[in-house]
């Protein structure tokens, strides 16, 4: 609270300012994760992890996509930053719980439980450690509580790169563990462990990340005609209305959401895309079922198709996001 003093030279009653040099927060202005955070993290990542094992194309038991994993690190990036330590250990109970339920033995589910918490920690960890450089050069304080958001392009590969850092390491444990158990050396575990799992942080986690919502006109129409488009491309490649292959125009939509529509619309619209894509494909229809020589490659193309969707965002910064005239750029 300021100081009042009284000056007898000037019979005048003037404030003396003392300001705020605390370094550190007291307990009740730490930021706490809610209740209800850990309750919807720990069913919902077991849910998934359940649920990847479904995503595997006929003929193949590799899973596509294992969105057990994009979970996990969004759950950890809500997390308060005094409280992610016990939000690695909550991913590493119910992932390993979630593969005792999957039929493994006690043995794969610990390593396999292990390798999920590992990735979600590096990415967090990358990130932190990213603001804090960033915070140290602007001369911020490092108590802030400033988070790590998509705001730029910068931001996005950087996320990019921490996804591909965090799910390189599910893929080396999970190909070393394949290796040991089967008594015989094949890439093709760990690479698709690796692929499956980045596909899920770059289409999940984004949702921890998004930074707040800016005013700018958005034309409704727009959208609209984009979303329209987009169904209907998905609808002619990748359903038994005609066996044409379009399913690189995909992108070039994306792009047009990437340069006119703000994140909100981006990421969802992005998401919903990739899923319906695998759904379809695990169905055995669209292009990549009819046109694939081998469950492998069809395993192989669609993994690949929904690691592209989302680093198609990162191509330049999103419109909502993007300085004014006369306004500074936003920090990473």
């Amino acid at each position: 609270m300021p100081k009042m003093t009284h000056n007898r030279r000037y019979p005048l009653t003037v404030e003396r300012l003392t300001p705020d040099t605390r370094l550190t927060r007291t307990r009740a202005e730490r930021p706490q994760t809610p209740a209800w955070l850990w309750i919807v993290a720990a069913v919902g990542i077991l849910a998934l992890a359940l649920l990847g094992v479904s995503f595997s194309v006929p003929g193949t038991p590799l899973a596509v996509w294992w969105p057990a994993a994009g979970f996990s690190v969004w759950f950890a990036l809500k997390a308060a930053p005094r409280q992610r330590w016990i939000a690695v250990v909550v991913i590493f109970v119910v992932t390993t719980i979630a593969n005792a339920l999957a039929g493994r033995d006690a043995t794969l589910s610990l390593i396999y439980g292990a390798a999920n918490a590992l990735e979600a920690a590096l990415v967090v960890e990358l990130l932190a450690q990213r603001t804090r450089i960033t915070a140290r050069r602007a001369h911020f304080p490092i108590t802030t509580g400033r988070r790590f958001q998509l705001d730029s392009a910068h931001a996005a590969l950087y996320f990019a790169l921490a996804a591909v850092i965090g799910s390189a390491s599910t893929g080396v444990i999970v190909g070393v563990t394949a290796a040991v158990v089967s008594g015989a050396w094949s890439p093709l575990p760990g690479i698709f462990a690796s692929v499956s799992h980045c596909a899920a942080i770059l289409l999940i986690a984004p949702f921890a990340l998004l930074p707040p919502a800016v005013a700018t006109r958005v034309s409704r129409a727009e959208i609209a005609a984009q979303t329209l488009l987009l169904a209907g491309l998905i609808a002619i490649t990748f359903t038994a209305l005609t066996s044409l292959p379009g399913a690189f125009l995909i992108f070039g939509l994306f792009t047009w959401a990437v340069l006119r529509f703000p994140l909100r619309v981006v990421y969802p619209q992005a998401l919903a895309t990739a899923v319906i894509v695998l759904v379809l494909t695990v169905l055995g229809e669209g292009a990549f079922a009819d046109r694939a020589n081998s469950p492998l490659e069809t395993a192989a193309v669609t993994v690949v198709f929904m690691t592209r969707s989302p680093r198609s965002r990162c191509s330049c910064p999103p419109r909502a996001t993007r300085p004014s005239p006369g306004r500074p750029p936003p920090s990473n």
